[in-house]
């Protein structure tokens, strides 16, 4: 749909205006995505009217076929955007089974009317008996002008004559000058922003749709001529290497399925002679760089601690990767020959600091990368690049808030492919930032998340990935675990914890748009009644724990910069920022007498646990061993945390005294995603990655009694906790789907 309408609506706070393709809320422009704003226009011009799913979709999407979801992911968004706290106004009205309907009162919008004395006075709309008509008058002393009858009285509106001047050469001259100037400059910064003069790119959207569509396609990259993807196959709790032509559909395996290795960074050769990967064992610390024929072959060993951002130069001789060192908390830039050699360091990066995703510039010369620079009180990303030989590092464009995650090159240098979250929605979308001045402009603008970018030579395409994740909250007996609630429903939900309070009320944290990067905290019954937003905004709100007492509530926040730990009331009034550290914090614990939360703090790379008093001070270590995933007992007396054990070269779980100097027990124990002592402190539950959905097994303190709890069939545990009393549980389970979809340019 292109709305051509200049017509304008009204309605709570809001303003839209359809030719001006603007929605704006006292009078502040609220950013919207296309789609949103053309799925609003068709709800409000239509407004009190059904409007079926079928006809959004028609008007929305008119030439290509979209899943329904797109459609409830828009009205997701627009509802949070209209509806800033829940309650207080309802606009978009659901017709289970058949469309959705604009509820709120609308009218046409107002009309702005300038007076000659620079006063601005704004009329509605009135019915044609109070409208009268507009009078001529000539008043002594002052101008012709006319009267308008409106809602709050008379408005004396004058109208002067236009006052004749000479006509003055010298300044049209100046001006004429001017005005060749600034079109000349934007002539020339237009060209790097549709692409490269010549080459026919413009990098505007075209087109789009999905190559795959089975839900287990990770991390696809496409053949330098176009014709084939090289993906990692996910078969449950095995990994493979795949190739698959792109016309046929047809599937070539390359690297056999192998559980316990995880695969990534994939990067073709330019000459479709070999595809370089990362291998990683569950038992080591960083993965073996490794190369094998394109079409099947014999794999041949590179180099080992190699740790992401891999990437092939143009003429194959060369590749290079980024290594991030425990032992210092940096990361570096690595090259070497591609058949293997002596490795060379380019560049390294402050502690905390990191590159998140390296890509060889199409002339050889040098490495473009996405950049996470940590500071005391924020962190922010940049593109830039750095000469292959080593050298001083050049920024590429602005300086973001919001996250980078990787940067492309297109053909001839003429720009780079961003890959970053949109600061409106919270969503990673596709950007061009062109080269060398760094002018960065939106390629997609929608509300799907798009993760991990390749392009082929002539880059007149892309391939993404497109990963969906469905969480929901269930409860359930603690005794056998079973479940017997489901609490939450609909589509890509995402919830990433869940606490227990005294009064039996469970807090927990949504994602609000599907980013994993805008969370808020609410709160419900264990029977999914008297549902409670507590936290609003955009400080990615989340990690919600509650004191013993019920009464105070400690969390992470965003919202003075980067991740603190804060505190609040139970009902979300008197909000306090509890740290200030320049570490990033993250799952808050109380201990039990209260006194006290511990939390995670990361340092050179490594998360250690730390504690600091609830009415504030300063941070102290509790651990400064590097801690993986780990819970405090009922009794505050011990901390079981999951490390990874570098003499045994496996991770294992400790249970640690806070109150002796005796030495932790170590279990055999890696956790996958959680780890939890029971009610009684007498034994841990996790969850293992031996079965493909995760389950909750259980171990005493002395590593003797292990056993299985749960034995879920589908969907994976991804979190759980266990009510104050022991006898309740809350678990969130999840189902991930990847497939790649390819985006062609105009």
């Amino acid at each position: 749909m292109s709305p051509s309408s200049k017509n304008s609506f009204m309605f709570a706070d809001f303003r839209l205006d359809v030719g001006e393709r603007v929605l704006l809320r006292n009078g502040t422009r609220i950013p919207l995505p296309e789609k949103a704003f053309e799925v609003l226009c068709v709800l409000v011009k239509h407004s009190g009217h059904l409007i079926t799913k079928n006809q959004l979709l028609n008007e929305v999407w008119p030439d290509i076929v979209v899943e329904e979801n797109n459609l409830d992911k828009n009205i997701s968004f627009l509802r949070r955007v209209l509806c800033k706290e829940p309650g207080k106004q309802k606009f978009i009205e659901t017709v289970r089974g058949h469309g959705y309907r604009f509820i709120a009162e609308v009218s046409p919008s107002s009309k702005v009317l300038h007076a000659a004395n620079g006063e601005t006075r704004i009329t509605r709309p009135v019915s044609p008996e109070k409208l009268g008509r507009f009078l001529p008058l000539r008043k002594k002393g002052k101008s012709p002008g006319k009267l308008l009858m409106t809602d709050s009285g008379m408005v004396y509106m004058p109208v002067f004559p236009p006052e004749r001047k000479p006509f003055n050469w010298k300044a049209s001259f100046v001006v004429l000058s001017i005005c060749v100037i600034v079109v000349a400059a934007a002539v020339i910064n237009f060209w790097p922003l549709t692409g490269l003069p010549g080459s026919g790119l413009t990098f505007e959207l075209a087109k789009q749709a999905k190559l795959t569509r089975s839900g287990n396609i990770y991390s696809p990259v496409v053949s330098s001529d176009g014709k084939y993807v090289a993906y990692i196959d996910l078969q449950g709790p095995n990994q493979g290497i795949s190739l698959r032509q792109i016309a046929t559909g047809s599937v070539l395996p390359l690297v056999p399925l192998k559980s316990g290795v995880t695969y990534y960074a994939l990067a073709p050769a330019p000459d479709n002679s070999f595809l370089y990967f990362i291998s990683k064992d569950r038992s080591d610390e960083n993965g073996v760089l490794y190369r094998i024929p394109l079409f099947g072959g014999e794999l041949q060993k590179l180099a080992e601690n190699a740790s992401s951002g891999l990437t092939v130069s143009n003429d194959g001789l060369n590749i290079a990767f980024i290594r991030f060192s425990r032992e210092t908390g940096a990361s570096s830039i690595v090259s070497m020959p591609a058949g293997g050699g002596d490795e060379r360091i380019v560049h390294t990066a402050n502690p905390d600091s990191m590159f998140y995703s390296l890509d060889w510039a199409p002339d050889g010369k040098s490495l473009g990368y996405a950049f996470k620079n940590r500071q005391a009180d924020r962190d922010y990303w940049y593109v830039a690049e750095i000469p292959a030989e080593g050298g001083r590092e050049r920024r590429i464009g602005e300086i973001l808030e919001s996250k980078i995650s990787g940067a492309r090159w297109a053909p001839d240098k003429c720009g780079l492919i961003v890959n970053a979250v949109n600061e409106a929605t919270r969503l990673a979308q596709i950007y061009f930032l062109s080269y060398p001045d760094g002018n960065l402009r939106n390629i997609t603008n929608d509300l799907q998340n798009y993760v991990g970018l390749s392009l082929p030579a002539d880059g007149r395409s892309l391939v993404a990935s497109q990963i969906r994740v469905n969480r929901q909250i269930w409860t359930g007996n603690d005794a056998q675990m079973k479940v017997e609630t489901q609490l939450t429903n609909g589509y890509e939900r995402h919830y990433n914890s869940v606490t227990w309070a005294p009064d039996g009320f469970l807090f927990y944290d949504e994602d609000e748009n599907g980013s994993f990067d805008n969370y808020n905290i609410w709160r419900m019954r264990a029977d999914g009644t008297e549902l409670r937003q507590i936290t609003f905004g955009d400080g990615n709100n989340s990690q919600p724990a509650v004191s013993q007492d019920g009464k105070t509530i400690a969390y992470v926040s965003r919202k003075s910069g980067n991740e603190q730990i804060w505190t609040m009331n139970s009902d979300g009034t008197d909000q306090q920022r509890l740290t200030n550290i320049s570490q990033g914090v993250s799952e808050p614990r109380f201990s039990p007498h209260g006194q006290q939360i511990l939390f995670e703090a990361s340092a050179n790379g490594k998360k250690a646990i730390w504690q600091i008093p609830i009415g504030g001070g300063e941070p102290q270590p509790v651990i400064e061993h590097e801690v993986k995933l780990w819970d405090i007992s009922p009794d505050g007396r011990q901390i079981a945390y999951s490390t990874f054990d570098s003499a045994e070269k496996m991770v294992v779980t400790r249970i640690h005294s806070l109150n002796s100097e005796s030495a932790d027990k170590v279990l055999s124990v890696a956790p996958e995603t959680w780890i939890a002592w029971s009610g009684d402190g007498r034994s841990l539950y996790f969850n293992s990655a031996e079965d493909e959905v995760r389950n909750i097994w259980s171990i005493d303190l002395e590593g003797r009694r292990r056993s299985r709890v749960t034995d879920f069939k589908t969907e994976r545990v991804f979190r759980w906790a266990v009510s104050p009393d022991g006898k309740r549980f809350a678990c969130i389970r999840q189902s991930v789907t990847y497939d790649a979809v390819m985006i062609w340019f105009a």
